[in-house]
């Protein structure tokens, strides 16, 4: 189920009620937002990433209630949105996946809400409790400006490099030559393993892109946090994470992945990301 806010909003206010009106009830599972585009040219990359956050939750193996939310499109309905997440008192980490999930607006807007943005290095984290899932190097190996979207990228002079918003499906149809274009992203190409397991947990899965695994491993991070007294709490696990995943070991540093992996991609002819040397 994808909310908007009107629809976020309403949610929240139905659950008060029957919170109020209920004598007796279990406790409901903590929640895990998933903000990014689940509408618009990054639909791709939200769906990418409900699919492995799904993943991640079933091998988990433990109650965790997911809300995945579209993020509208733009810095400032996400912003919208991360505020309305903020005042959810059951949403404990919020995951941040894409472009405009990731602005700095967005980030301030969630208040305490803790949250960990899955790449997109270009937009770095500028709150204590916002995690970046990214190398802290990536921004100065990029040379595409972070404001272009992928149509604007799509005409871009070769060669340059960007990040992980051309990995999405959507660049490579627009671009007839990829020659001279690079990605750069601490995140790893899907194994065939992992990409088999997400093709098989539902019918409509696509193959994983290329923050797939890292949502997955976020999400396997955020589990026993989202589980803590409060979200102040919730912050400080994140940030003594020490875990071992599909991605290696990942810790934080001063809000960063610390000795994060950084790889680099390019396309072949048929439109395929093949990692090669730096």
């Amino acid at each position: 189920m994808l909310l908007s806010r009107a629809a976020l909003a309403a949610l929240m206010v139905l659950s008060a009620m029957l919170n109020a009106c209920a004598a007796v009830r279990s406790p409901a599972p903590p929640r895990i937002a998933l903000l990014a585009a689940f509408e618009g040219r990054y639909r791709a990359a939200g769906y990418d990433a409900l699919y492995a956050a799904r993943l991640a939750l079933a091998d988990g193996g433990i109650a965790v209630d997911l809300l995945p939310v579209d993020d509208g499109g733009s810095a400032q309905t996400a912003a919208d949105r991360a505020a309305a997440l903020a005042d959810d008192p059951d949403t404990i980490i919020v995951l941040l996946v894409g472009q405009a999930a990731a602005q700095h607006e967005v980030q301030h807007a969630l208040g305490d809400l803790p949250a960990l943005i899955v790449g997109n290095a270009a937009a770095s984290s500028v709150r204590d409790r916002v995690f970046q899932l990214s190398n802290r190097a990536l921004p100065t190996r990029i040379t595409l400006s972070p404001t272009a979207d992928i149509v604007q990228a799509a005409s871009a002079p070769a060669p340059f490099v960007a990040d992980e918003r051309l990995a999405l499906p959507g660049f490579s149809a627009l671009r007839p030559d990829l020659e001279g274009v690079t990605i750069v992203s601490a995140a790893a190409l899907p194994t065939l393993d992992y990409t088999n397991r997400i093709q098989a947990s539902d019918p409509f899965a696509p193959p994983p892109g290329l923050l797939s695994m890292l949502v997955y491993d976020a999400v396997r991070i955020a589990i026993p946090a989202a589980y803590s007294a409060d979200r102040a709490q919730a912050a400080r696990m994140l940030a003594a994470t020490q875990y071992f995943g599909l991605n290696g070991r990942i810790r934080f540093s001063d809000g960063w992945w610390a000795d994060a992996p950084l790889y680099t991609y390019q396309y072949t002819e048929r439109g395929e990301l093949i990692a090669v040397r730096p």
